[in-house]
């Protein structure tokens, strides 16, 4: 007899916690998918750190600062702080796999990403996590994209981040 009782009050329950749930669910901000996309032009600042072996190789780290261009005119939007730390050599230097950990300083805000990836990859592009940031980009997820590019005669990667606000 008594399971009979039991069974009512838990699909009851049950119910109303599924009720509760799907109030709450149209409550919630929904998500806005923003693109941003820059040119990170190698230089002018560009520093080679040798913390391993003499010569390039495991350990070694690379600081960056960039300013970064728009893709389509080639003004100035920004800037960007990066920290290369190489993993493994490829092909006697020739390729190597490296760890990076970016933040690009916007008028809106900073995007903050990382990945690990070959430099043979930077060609056809290599994907990072977008991690967050500040500003219009604050608890940002998503990914970012980074293909070696040429804008305006100058050499580096145009990064395509497709972002996930709250």
């Amino acid at each position: 007899m008594r399971r009979k009782r039991i069974r009512p009050l838990a699909v009851g329950a049950g119910s109303a916690l599924l009720a509760i749930v799907a109030v709450l669910a149209g409550l919630a901000p929904a998500s806005a998918q923003v693109e941003v996309e820059v040119f990170d032009p190698e230089g002018p600042f560009e520093r080679v750190i040798d913390l391993g072996r003499p010569g390039f190789g495991i350990g070694d780290q690379v600081l960056e600062i960039h300013t970064l261009l728009d893709p389509a005119d080639g003004d100035p939007v920004g800037r960007s702080f990066t920290r290369v730390t190489v993993l493994r050599v490829f092909h006697g230097g020739e390729d190597a796999l490296i760890a990076v950990d970016s933040t690009y300083r916007l008028d809106e805000g900073d995007i903050v990403f990382s990945g690990v990836f070959r430099l043979s990859s930077l060609a056809g592009g290599i994907r990072g996590a977008i991690h967050g940031g500040t500003g219009a980009y604050r608890d940002a997820t998503g990914e970012a994209v980074a293909t070696a590019a040429e804008v305006a005669g100058r050499e580096g990667v145009v990064v395509a981040f497709d972002l996930t606000l709250p």
